[in-house]
């Protein structure tokens, strides 16, 4: 975290399925996304209650909402501080090994 107080002018964007980093106080430059996986279920329910937004891998498409929440296409941009907004899904379409994926990684719609 020093890296970015010592750098406020630079953004950082980061993933984690680490649910402790979102009850720490973090940085104004930092933007955190939680990125939900096949096992994690319960900790992503933990999330929906934050503010912060969470990656979700889906199979074909992309639904309207998600748990809940809007989905929007993550697929578009990297730049999750510029264009996400808060309480969202950011959906990405499966790619490569992980459209085969059936371990509940991916999620069918």
């Amino acid at each position: 975290l020093n890296l970015m107080e010592n750098n406020p002018n630079v953004q950082f964007i980061d993933y984690t399925k680490i649910t402790n980093r979102l009850l720490q106080k973090l940085p104004k430059n930092y933007s955190l996304t939680y990125s939900q996986a096949e096992n994690n279920l319960k900790d992503v329910k933990q999330v929906l209650k934050t503010k912060y937004n969470i990656a979700t891998v889906f199979r074909k498409k992309l639904p309207k909402k998600w748990l809940g929440r809007k989905v929007i296409n993550g697929d578009l941009s990297d730049l999750r501080h510029l264009e996400d907004g808060k309480k969202i899904i950011v959906g990405l379409i499966a790619k490569g090994r992980a459209i085969k994926n059936f371990n509940g990684f991916v999620q069918d719609v």
